[in-house]
């Protein structure tokens, strides 16, 4: 049997909640985070930029600044960076204006890329050590 249009389009709106998701968890760890360590961290990524306050910053410049405090490893930095845009597809003007779709495989993997940002957060801060990229081997 075929499957109606809200059936069949729930993994449009599970891409558009992990773009959002995963800027929630950016925010709440750079918050907890000392203020001068991630102007600091912004500094270094950016030194032509004049520093901003977390909320102020675009996804990538958290990804930037988490991955420079040891927060994200660089790869999922990289990763995660593919999923921002999908939280502007809450508006259905933008999908129909650019011919953007999302299919149930870029949905999965937007899920999963927010499931990385946790674990690097959830690990950066269980553990006192310095973050190895290696430990995931």
């Amino acid at each position: 049997a075929a499957c109606s249009g809200n059936q069949a389009m729930w993994f449009v709106s599970a891409a558009i909640m992990a773009g959002s998701a995963s800027e929630g968890l950016l925010l709440a760890a750079l918050g907890n985070c000392e203020e001068s360590a991630v102007k600091a961290a912004f500094a270094k990524v950016f030194p032509n930029r004049r520093a901003k306050l977390v909320a102020h910053m675009t996804y990538d410049e958290m990804t930037d600044v988490a991955s420079e405090l040891g927060l994200l490893l660089s790869g999922t930095r990289y990763f995660s960076r593919g999923i921002k845009d999908f939280r502007n597809l809450v508006h259905p003007e933008l999908e129909l204006r650019e011919g953007a779709s999302i299919t149930p495989a870029a949905a999965e993997m937007a899920i999963k890329s927010v499931l990385l940002v946790l674990h690097d957060l959830a690990f950066s801060f269980s553990t006192p050590v310095v973050r190895d990229e290696h430990r995931h081997a």
